[in-house]
């Protein structure tokens, strides 16, 4: 009997210091990504390893994920630009939280790997990379009282393509233990936004591109009082040229069809320039 209670007391021991330390954040103080992200921390079935893995109690939260410009939640980003990265827990059922945290990821759509793209966190916020998974994590800075986490970040380059925001949070009781929290996790994804070269290298024309997605061919109708050679350049999200063209425009617009039945399916960019200036859109070949 003394042993057993010597083994139980250990193991609630254990728990304890488990759950205090993730009080710290789960990257910062264990080393592990625990999103629900592909490549983050699983459990043993194979199955992600989330929030509510261990605190899955009484307290109901749901979970949002918002990138806002100027405070205006969007769904595409322009390359390069800089967003704030909104975090909101809410709480639903049971016992209201004595306190949230959370874990936050962004990564490309096109290979799960990391943007690392995190900064300027708010006070409850830190940001934190896990050894574990490589990855670098927006996530709690100690116990919060408050439900939004704020963390900037930063769009990445031209042809990124769409990326993908993972989080996982918790609304806890306050009593030391895993026991009677809540957990829930969420994902948003954003959109790679049709970019231009902005200001005095902008092309003034609009542009449509049409079918899209394409099977054997794709139409660019360029609508535009412009004259003289325009070029067209195709390439993939890497930058890689498929194709060049060199047209005359007449002021009156024009229609232009590229044959792209031979390439492989997947996300192209189409670039026009005439004197300096530049305009960029894409399509999707299937």
């Amino acid at each position: 009997m003394k042993l057993k209670f010597i083994y139980t007391f250990f193991c609630l021991l254990a728990l304890g210091f488990l759950f205090l330390s993730n009080s710290g954040g789960r990257a910062a103080s264990q080393n592990w990504g625990n999103t629900g992200a592909p490549g983050d921390q699983e459990t043993g079935a194979g199955t992600p390893w989330t929030c509510q893995t261990c605190h899955g109690g009484a307290i109901g939260v749901t979970m949002s994920v918002e990138i806002l410009d100027n405070g205006t939640p969007v769904d595409e980003y322009v390359p390069g630009e800089t967003y704030t990265a909104r975090v909101t827990i809410t709480h639903q059922t049971g016992t209201a939280p004595s306190a949230y945290g959370f874990q936050l990821v962004s990564l490309f759509d096109s290979d799960n790997s990391d943007v690392n793209a995190w900064s300027n966190p708010a006070s409850n916020v830190q940001i934190a990379t896990a050894s574990n998974t490589g990855r670098s994590y927006a996530e709690h800075n100690g116990s919060s009282t408050s439900n939004e986490f704020e963390v900037d970040w930063t769009a990445p380059a031209e042809g990124s393509g769409n990326i993908t925001f993972y989080a996982a949070g918790i609304g806890t009781n306050g009593n030391g233990m895993s026991s009677g929290d809540g957990g829930n996790n969420t994902s948003f994804t954003v959109e790679e936004g049709v970019v231009g070269v902005r200001d005095s290298y902008f092309l003034d024309a609009n542009i449509e591109v049409y079918p899209n997605p394409a099977t054997n061919f794709v139409n660019v109708a360029v609508e535009s009082e412009l004259v003289g050679e325009m070029t067209y350049e195709i390439t993939d999200l890497q930058g890689r040229t498929i194709m060049t063209r060199t047209t005359a425009l007449s002021g009156n617009g024009h229609l232009e069809s590229f044959e792209v039945a031979h390439l492989t399916a997947g996300t192209y960019l189409i670039h026009l320039s005439q004197n300096n200036k530049a305009l960029t859109t894409k399509f999707v070949k299937k």
